[in-house]
């Protein structure tokens, strides 16, 4: 996805396949998760091949874009929503547009509308401790889905 104009610069896009496999990113996807905290896991060359759901936190939001990409993929018409996503340091009022592509793919290309510094929160500050912490806030727990010792999911209520 080399081929970005310029006035696009701060459009990250990003291709799956009608499984929602992710089989492409554009060319500032790695420099966008680098300076936004991003771990080797948001390499685009551990990306591609996953599936999009893999990325996505919740089961609210995981069952609002698979009804969004089958609604673009059965009319074959793009549809547009706004979203937030936050960093640490900064929260970002974003714009999805999500665009029917050949044999049931589907682009997304997300870019900021607006963006607005902010102080880390409690549970930034306690994400970046580490695994040693043994309780978090109820507001922490619905961004993060921690895991069990077991390696279970925590229950939804």
């Amino acid at each position: 996805m080399s081929d970005v104009p310029r006035a696009e610069k701060e459009t990250y896009r990003y291709r799956i396949d009608g499984d929602n496999v992710i089989i492409g990113v554009s060319d500032n996807w790695l420099s966008f998760a680098e300076k936004n905290g991003g771990d080797g896991r948001c390499h685009p060359n551990r990306v591609v091949g996953m599936s999009l759901l893999d990325f996505v936190q919740d089961m609210e939001t995981v069952h609002l874009y698979e009804i969004i990409i089958e609604k673009v993929r059965k009319t074959g018409k793009p549809a547009k929503f706004p979203f937030r996503c936050d960093s640490p340091g900064m929260r970002r009022f974003m714009e999805l547009v999500v665009i029917p592509r050949e044999g049931g793919g589907v682009e997304l290309a997300s870019r900021a509308i607006r963006t607005e510094p902010r102080p880390l929160s409690v549970c930034w500050k306690m994400m970046r401790r580490g695994p040693k912490i043994s309780s978090v806030s109820a507001a922490c727990a619905r961004k993060w889905p921690f895991r069990r010792t077991d390696g279970s999911k925590r229950r939804k209520p």
